[in-house]
C-alpha cells in the first residue's frame, strides 16, 4: 500500500514509518516541524517527508492515511486530513495501527507519568535477550536495539502506554491511547495529574487510570509502584494479581536496593524503573538470573539524562522532560548525580497544554530544585486562541511564584551565552520534547 503519515516526525510515528516500510509498504509523510534525532532517523530510511502541512504533500493515489501526534489537535482543519477525507481513504491514529500490527495475546503495557520509555525498553531488551522475539513499541530511540518499534510473529508484545488522547478522527469519543493496547500485564509507575488540557481535574486523571486497571483480565498481572502518586487508590480496581515495587520501601514486594541493579543509568529513579521491569519478568516466570544479567547491561534510551559534554567545570545533559512532573524528576536526578554542582535548568515549553493560561499554576514548585532556570522563546501555533495562550513572560511569572531565579530569553545565541556565564561548576540541563532550536549544538560549539 501507499501510506502517508501526517505528523511523521514524532518519535513513535517515525518508528511506525519504519515498521511499515519493513513490511513492504511505500511510506511518505509530513509534519509541521521536524528536528533531530527523528529527521536523521527518517533520512536514514530514505523516507520522503515534507514540512509544513499542505494538501499537496498528500499523494492523490494514497491508499491509507495515519494521523499522529498533535496534527489535528493543533489544527482540526489540517489540509492533508481534509484532503484524505475527500479521497475517502482509511484514516487511522497511530495507536490503532499499533493495535493492528504490534499488540499480541500476551500484551505488556507500561503506563504512568514517568519511566514508561525506560521500563518498556528494559523489558523489551530482556525478552529479546531471552529469545522471546517480542513485538514492541518504545517511544524513544534505544541504545541497545536498532529499532524502537517492531512487529514480529511472537505471542508477546511490549508497548509504552501513553495516557494522552488520539487525535479526533471520525465519531469515536476521545480516549487515552493505552486503551487500544489491550493490556494483559500492566506496569503502573505513577498517576500524578498531568496533561491538563485533556484532564481538567485531578479526579478525571485518576479515574482514567482506574478504567485502565479495570480492563485487566483476571489472569493478568498489575505491577505497581508502591510509592507512586495516587496508585494505592487505583490498584484497588484490579481483579488480577497485584505486586508492588519500590526503590527502598521494605513493604513493597520487590525492593530495588536489594537487587543491586544496573549502576550505569543515571539517577536512582532509573534504579526504581529497572526494579519494575525485573518484577514484571520475574512474576511472569522468566529466568531471573538471565533477566538480571540483561537489565544490568541495559543502556537505556537516547535523550534520557544523556551527557553530551563533561569536564571538571561543566556538564551538558539532554533530557526529554517536557512537563512540570517530568522536569521536577529530571532536576532531582541531576542533583543526585552531581551534588556538588549548580543545576542550570533550561525548560523549553513545547506542549500545547502548558501554553494555556489556566494551567500555569502547575509550574509552581516544579523547578525549585534548580539554582537557575531559563525559558527559551515560547512559540505560538497559528491556530491557538490568543486569549487563552500564555506568553513567555506569563510563564516566567508563574514559575517565579516559587522559583525567583528564572529568566526568559528569546534568542538562542543570547541564551547560550547567559547559560555559560552562570558562575562556578554547573550542570546545564536541557529539557524538551522538541529540538530546542539547536541550543544543544550552540552550547557544544562554545564548550569544545
Amino acid at each position: 500500500m501507499k501510506i502517508h503519515i501526517i505528523g511523521i516526525a514524532g518519535k513513535t510515528s517515525a518508528a511506525v514509518a519504519k515498521m511499515l516500510t519493513d513490511l513492504g509498504h511505500e511510506v511518505t509523510g509530513s509534519d509541521q516541524g521536524c528536528y533531530p534525532p527523528m529527521t536523521d532517523f527518517l533520512d536514514s530510511l530514505g523516507i520522503v517527508y515534507k514540512t509544513p502541512y499542505d494538501e499537496n504533500n498528500l499523494p492523490d493515489d494514497v491508499d491509507y492515511v495515519i494521523v499522529a501526534g498533535n496534527a489535528l489537535i493543533i489544527n482540526p482543519n489540517n489540509p492533508e486530513y481534509l484532503k484524505a477525507k475527500k479521497l475517502e481513504v482509511p484514516i487511522k491514529p497511530y495507536s490503532k495501527v499499533l493495535q493492528d500490527f504490534v499488540i499480541k495475546e500476551n500484551s505488556i503495557v507500561v503506563a504512568g507519568n514517568y519511566g514508561k520509555g525506560t521500563i518498556s525498553g528494559a523489558i523489551t531488551k530482556a525478552l529479546v535477550d531471552l529469545g522471546v522475539n517480542p513485538s514492541y513499541m518504545v517511544s524513544g530511540l534505544m541504545e541497545d536495539l536498532e529499532d524502537n518499534l517492531k512487529s514480529t510473529d511472537s505471542m508477546w508484545s511490549v508497548v509504552e502506554g501513553d495516557e494522552y488522547f488520539d487525535p479526533p478522527i471520525g465519531d469515536e469519543p476521545p480516549r487515552s491511547k493505552f486503551f487500544n493496547y489491550n493490556p494483559k500485564y500492566l506496569v503502573l509507575t505513577s498517576a500524578e495529574w498531568d496533561h491538563f488540557d485533556k484532564f481538567p481535574t485531578q479526579r478525571d486523571y485518576i479515574d482514567n487510570y482506574k478504567e485502565l486497571v479495570k480492563t485487566l483480565p483476571s489472569d493478568g498481572l498489575l505491577v505497581a509502584n508502591y510509592d507512586g502518586e495516587n496508585l494505592k487508590e487505583i490498584i484497588k480496581e484490579a481483579s488480577c494479581n497485584v505486586v508492588t515495587y519500590s526503590l527502598v520501601n521494605p513493604h513493597a514486594d520487590y525492593v530495588g536496593d536489594e537487587l543491586l541493579l544496573n549502576p550505569a543509568l543515571l539517577g536512582r529513579f532509573n534504579h526504581a524503573n529497572l526494579t519494575a521491569a525485573y518484577a514484571m519478568l520475574a512474576e511472569l516466570g522468566f529466568d531471573t538470573e538471565r533477566v538480571l544479567h540483561s537489565l544490568n547491561h541495559y543502556r537505556g534510551l537516547k535523550q534520557r539524562m544523556t551527557v553530551l559534554y563533561e569536564d571538571d567545570q561543566t556538564v551538558l545533559v539532554r533530557d526529554l522532560a517536557h512537563s512540570p512532573v517530568k522536569a521536577k524528576a529530571a532536576i532531582s536526578a541531576a542533583k543526585e548525580v552531581w551534588p556538588d554542582k549548580k543545576i542550570v535548568a533550561v525548560l523549553e515549553i513545547v506542549a500545547t497544554s502548558l501554553k494555556d493560561k489556566s494551567v500555569l499554576t502547575r509550574l509552581h514548585g516544579a523547578l525549585d530544585g534548580a539554582d537557575q532556570v531559563f525559558i527559551p522563546r515560547v512559540k505560538l501555533g497559528a491556530y491557538m486562541d490568543r486569549e487563552k495562550v500564555a506568553t513567555g513572560k506569563e510563564i516566567v511569572e508563574a514559575i517565579k511564584e516559587t522559583q525567583p531565579n528564572v529568566e526568559y530569553v528569546a534568542k538562542i545565541e543570547d541564551l547560550a551565552t547567559k547559560v555559560l556565564k552562570v558562575s562556578g561548576p554547573k550542570v546545564i540541563l536541557l529539557m524538551s520534547s522538541g529540538g530546542m532550536n539547536g541550543l544543544d549544538k550552540e552550547l557544544l560549539e562554545k564548550l569544545q
